[in-house]
């Protein structure tokens, strides 16, 4: 039956999402988003309805394997970042260093509970934040037992309903949650996972305030056990990967600072392609700066333009912190931006950042910055190739390319994701430009073009990342005209041509 009822609704998901890359009218994708967001919530309700059954009936199987905590936590962390920042939420994970790096359990089924805790954090609350904590209570030769603590400062619980929380079909007070839709399943699920597996869960929560979901789970390390007692080799060959210096030494955290999301996203596939899966996320350079004061860092990747605070304000905030706590190390700020002007580079060295790449930035160029700045690693060979960019072309297939092998599958489907994420964005942004022009704003109308420059650019796309670079000149020459409604009008035409082009490219390599 689980099979019978989940084959048709994945049909019905898999069509509709193809769909959705089609040339359609704003009506049409409108129906077709409504269409998988209905299906993907009633494939959410079946699948718990299916393992409400299955744990009843005392089929559920738990599985014994090795894995990777620190790679599962990277995974979550990357699904639910864009429901974090829809709600306008911080999302944090912090991980306890003396955990072994290889465990055995079932992945699955803590990813499955961390889902669905973490899912409910996101959903009740807002303007807020997340944090996401795993801690060593306590270790032998062959076990540790793990908490994990998802807090939140979300609407927080009553006494009342704390008491009913884990009960199958149980929702908190409707008259407040009823905009939340659920099935009331999902803690019920994870209690009973956790009890299979000898673990427990528990729940902390102030009304008003916020909420800290907690389960405690002891998971075998017996299989690694002679790998950690063996000393890690002092020598790595060029041909391995950072990511065995992060089994080595897991203190090196980075911080990446970039407020358009698919710059982020395309810069945090790469630092996991690269190995460095420890990476804090913000922004803007108020929450860098905040960021520093409250951990270390081993380097920032600082993108220019950013609101609230710039990139350039907040390296020179981080420097003044650093000589007035007397810091004895400097972190080092590599600046990344969209601009590649005559300057640049002197005004980010003068505002106190150590280097500076240009967008798009390859793997290739990325590692480089890293060797160059951390002098922990290991001086690994980097890729010779260079992105070269073919003028006449709409798309360039070099970062294209780029994109895909980040793909640990070799598929496009990341590829696609972000094509997704991008047509979702852009059209808002583009309404906002023309209202920019019409306004003669010339301050948003700079803002609003280096943003949909520089996301452009990340996807390779060419011709269309240009033109936007001509409407922020204009902006920074503060002179809007009449003109620049007929350049909006080839903007608008050259933005749809180049999403048609993205759109065949996904299909021919699909």
């Amino acid at each position: 039956m689980s099979h019978e009822i989940r084959t048709p609704m994945n049909g019905i998901i898999a069509m509709a999402e193809l769909l959705s890359y089609s040339n359609l009218s704003i009506a049409h994708k409108k129906s077709i988003s409504i269409i998988l967001d209905s299906s993907n919530m009633l494939l959410t309700i079946i699948n718990d309805i299916l393992d409400l059954s299955k744990i009843e009936a005392g089929q559920m199987r738990i599985q014994e394997v090795e894995f990777d905590l620190r790679e599962l936590l990277d995974l979550i962390l990357q699904l639910m970042i864009p429901r974090s920042q829809k709600r306008g939420n911080k999302l944090h994970i912090h991980i306890d260093p003396r955990i072994a790096p290889t465990l055995k359990g079932d992945p699955d089924r803590i990813r499955q509970i961390l889902l669905n805790l973490i899912g409910n954090a996101l959903k009740f609350t807002d303007q807020g934040q997340i944090d996401v904590r795993v801690r060593l209570l306590s270790a032998s030769d062959k076990k540790q037992r793990l908490v994990f603590e998802v807090k939140d400062t979300g609407i927080g619980i009553s006494e009342e309903n704390r008491s009913k929380l884990f009960q199958p079909f149980f929702q908190a007070d409707q008259s407040r949650t009823h905009k939340f839709s659920s099935t009331g399943l999902g803690l019920s699920i994870s209690k009973k996972l956790l009890e299979i597996m000898k673990g427990r869960i528990g729940v902390e929560s102030t009304d008003g305030v916020g909420s800290t979901f907690w389960f405690e789970l002891e998971l075998d390390i017996e299989a690694c056990a002679k790998l950690q007692g063996a000393p890690a080799p002092e020598v790595v060959t060029p041909s391995q990967d950072l990511s065995i210096l992060l089994n080595k030494d897991l203190s090196l955290p980075i911080m990446l600072a970039e407020d358009n999301q698919i710059n982020q996203q395309v810069a945090l596939l790469q630092l996991k392609k690269l190995g460095l899966t420890h990476v804090i996320t913000v922004s803007n350079g108020a929450e860098a700066c905040e960021e520093v004061q409250r951990r270390d860092f081993s380097l920032i990747l600082m993108d220019n333009q950013m609101p609230v605070m710039n990139g350039f304000d907040a390296s020179m905030k981080i420097r003044e912190w650093e000589t007035s706590h007397a810091r004895s190390t400097r972190l080092p700020i590599i600046a990344t931006t969209a601009n590649a002007m005559q300057g640049d580079r002197e005004k980010c060295l003068g505002a106190g950042m150590d280097d500076y790449i240009t967008k798009p930035v390859n793997l290739a160029t990325l590692k480089e910055v890293l060797l160059k700045w951390l002098p922990e690693l290991p001086a690994l060979e980097t890729d010779s190739t260079e992105q070269t960019e073919a003028e006449d072309t709409l798309l360039n297939l070099c970062v294209i390319q780029e994109i895909m092998n980040l793909n640990d599958d070799g598929d496009n489907s990341m590829l696609a994701a972000l094509f997704h994420l991008y047509g979702q964005d852009t059209p808002d942004k583009m309404k906002l430009l023309k209202q920019s022009v019409d306004d003669k704003d010339a301050v948003n109308l700079r803002i609003v073009a280096h943003d949909l420059k520089s996301a452009s650019l990340s996807l390779g796309m060419n011709t269309l990342s240009r033109a936007f670079e001509k409407l922020e000149t204009i902006g920074r020459s503060n002179c809007v005209t009449e003109a620049c409604i007929g350049l909006i009008t080839e903007v608008e035409q050259l933005y749809a041509d180049t999403c048609d082009a993205f759109e065949q490219l996904l299909l021919e390599n699909n």
